[in-house]
């Protein structure tokens, strides 16, 4: 039997601040701007903390590699026995999830129009004879990929099912929060004074509706510390904002479930939280993948998942996700990696006789790369329709 799950929802006191990569003092830095979400990684060290000081952990005496709590807490290189399963957004009763990078945005304000790309003809393009993703015929001029956006869990489900999710199924994040600047001196704690010269200038995030919460799903949590009243405050990201968390236990880790099934089209993998691929074929974005390359014709990539054979044929994919942090016990910045974002689709072959349909059903929830107790590489399984090019459209007037 696994580790107990609990759902932890976290919302904002006031505001919070989660610092991007860049250093304050990198070159050219003005205003460092606000990670959202969160990296796991921050989530995870908020709660562990929580754990510590429940349990009177003395912080300096476990930086000098007191092991006394280390199994059950872990440290900046490795999550203990408290692990984070997945990271979600939920907003207006509906979980959000990170708008797949397939997606195409068109259309005037009076009528806005969502497409979906799918595998074009086979380039030659730096990454070799690879079929670049394309837009149906008849997208409205202009389309384009939005940043920064969510799918409602009802447009995941159409998304899913090989449809297209409706405009008002895709929301954006400045529909979630706000951005407030905020200018702050560096201090000398040892003489209880400012340090002349160090001003900064940081992007705290405040959450336009009170409802809007994230969601850690948190497994290994001892029985014994978690609070009676299912209710407890935690510090949280930059500066030490206070979040007011609620807590219970869950069953699993909630995923959207498609609509139909359809037994056509092609298999697409949805990546919804960042992926290490650090040990795999970076061209690829998937781990344990490697190129094909075929004599005259396209170049793939090929590899397995829940053990079925897939081949990796072509894939929309953001800019990389940076993921930096700071060493709390090397009292130094940890160094910065890159992930592949969330977002990322990617489209696959079944190879043998598995049909699309039982394929997704299996590798619905699975995962790619390392986990590393952060939620990473978690993969949403759908299908791209093979359906005439009016039907790969969905509009909607407002």
């Amino acid at each position: 039997m696994g580790a107990a799950l609990h759902r932890l929802s976290i919302r904002a006191v006031d505001t919070l601040f989660f610092r991007e990569a860049r250093q304050h003092a990198s070159l050219g830095a003005s205003e460092l701007a606000s990670l959202f979400p969160p990296p796991t990684r921050t989530i995870l060290g908020a709660i562990r903390t929580w754990l510590g000081d429940a349990l009177g952990v003395d912080w300096k005496a476990f930086a000098r590699g007191d092991d006394a709590h280390r199994q059950l807490l872990g440290d900046s290189d490795a999550p203990g026995s408290v692990t984070i399963a997945a990271l979600l957004i939920h907003h207006n009763r509906t979980r959000l999830w990170p708008c797949p990078a397939d997606l195409l945005l068109g259309g005037t304000p009076g009528t806005r129009t969502v497409a979906r790309l799918a595998p074009g003809p086979v380039v030659e393009c730096d990454l070799g004879r690879i079929a670049l993703p394309a837009a149906p015929p008849g997208t409205a001029p202009g389309s384009y990929v939005p940043a920064d956006a969510w799918l409602t869990e009802e447009g995941a489900r159409r998304w899913l099912a090989g449809e297209c999710p409706q405009p008002d199924q895709v929301l954006r994040t400045e529909d979630l929060l706000a951005g407030e600047s905020r200018l702050g001196i560096a201090r000398d704690n040892a003489r209880a004074t400012v340090k002349r010269g160090l001003l900064y200038q940081v992007r705290h995030l405040r959450f336009r509706e009170s409802a809007t919460c994230i969601e850690a799903y948190v497994a290994g949590l001892p029985e014994g510390l978690v609070p009676k009243t299912g209710r407890f405050t935690l510090r949280l990201g930059g500066e030490g904002r206070m979040a007011d968390v609620a807590i219970e236990p869950a069953q699993r880790v909630p995923l959207p479930s498609p609509i139909v099934r359809r037994q056509d089209g092609q298999l697409a993998l949805w990546l919804v939280s960042p992926a290490d691929t650090e040990h795999g074929d970076p061209a690829s974005g998937l781990a344990g993948f490697t190129r094909e390359r075929g004599p005259g014709s396209a170049d793939s990539w090929r590899g397995a998942l829940c053990g079925i054979e897939l081949r990796l044929v072509s894939s929309c994919r953001p800019r990389a996700q940076r993921e930096g942090g700071w060493d709390q016990k090397a009292h130094r910045p940890r160094a910065v990696r890159s992930l592949v974002p969330p977002g990322t689709v990617y489209f696959c072959e079944v190879l043998g006789d598995m049909g699309v349909a039982e394929a997704a059903s299996i590798l619905h929830g699975a995962t790619t790369g390392p986990s590393g107790g952060l939620g990473r590489g978690r993969l949403l399984a759908g299908v791209v329709a093979l359906a005439p090019a009016d039907q790969q459209k969905a509009s909607f007037a407002g």
